[in-house]
């Protein structure tokens, strides 16, 4: 009789127990396991420093894609637990800039959502071999979905200010945005100039399944340096209006 009014009480303690259990791991162990099961990206490299637990603690000496991450903070939002999601709010400090976003995970998605942030051309450059950028890049409010290892939404403006090439093309472009956008149909995004030496006007679209293209005309402006016009044809002879015609397609892969 006893040990049938203790065992709903020792059922919400052994509960609450675990609960606890996984409330508390550490955030080292957590990477741990999501690295045993190939969850965690080949171009992201963590430290041996992380500290706190996985729902709220940081990090640093982080490296990603050539970026390097002086510190890496993180804290859980659990309202969306209601949800059936786990969502973060996360920022970073750069070596040369900072960034801020939230990060929300369900079993088939990951979103990045309210990207904000500012870094030299430069850090972005050192992933393009034999391109040196000069000039800012900056993120606006972009929001991006992937779902089943596509990308299926994409929102926001990322802006290139000051925007050049450096050694050994040491020419001036301008400014260049990009706006992205999704319909029905796909994401839809539009490449602009801000009046400078370079005039762009690319429309791109990418579909669900993965393919993209590429379709618009470039040109340099009437006045600007006779090198970034001989530079301009290595995509492509100019027509009678002067402009030159980029077209290209392809297929992004799987994320994992």
């Amino acid at each position: 009789m006893i040990m049938k009014e203790l065992k709903p009480w020792l059922i919400i303690t052994a509960v609450f127990y675990l609960f606890f259990l996984f409330w508390s791991l550490p955030a080292d162990r957590v990477l741990s396991l999501l690295a045993k099961r190939d969850l965690v990206p080949n171009q992201l490299i963590l430290s041996n420093n992380l500290q706190g637990s996985w729902h709220h603690g940081q990090t640093t000496g982080v490296h990603f894609g050539g970026v390097e991450i002086t510190e890496l903070n993180w804290r859980l939002q659990p309202a969306h637990l209601l949800l059936g999601r786990l969502q973060f709010a996360m920022d970073c400090d750069l070596s040369e800039g900072e960034s801020s976003w939230t990060l929300r995970l369900s079993p088939s998605t990951l979103a990045i959502k309210r990207l904000q942030g500012k870094i030299p051309a430069a850090t972005l450059g050192r992933t393009l071999p034999g391109f040196i950028l000069t000039g800012s890049l900056q993120a606006e409010n972009i929001s991006l979905t992937i779902q089943d290892g596509f990308l299926k939404d994409a929102t926001g403006r990322a802006s290139w200010s000051e925007a050049g090439l450096g050694s050994p093309y040491n020419m001036n472009i301008g400014g260049l945005v990009l706006d992205l956008e999704t319909d029905p149909t796909g994401i839809r995004a539009l490449i602009s100039d801000t009046g400078g030496p370079l005039q762009a006007g690319i429309i791109g679209r990418l579909v669900q399944d993965g393919n993209y293209t590429f379709d618009g005309t470039i040109s340099a402006r009437q006045g600007s340096p006779p090198d970034l016009a001989t530079f301009l044809q290595l995509f492509g002879r100019p027509g009678s209006d002067g402009l030159i015609r980029v077209s290209f397609n392809g297929h992004l892969p799987r994320l994992k």
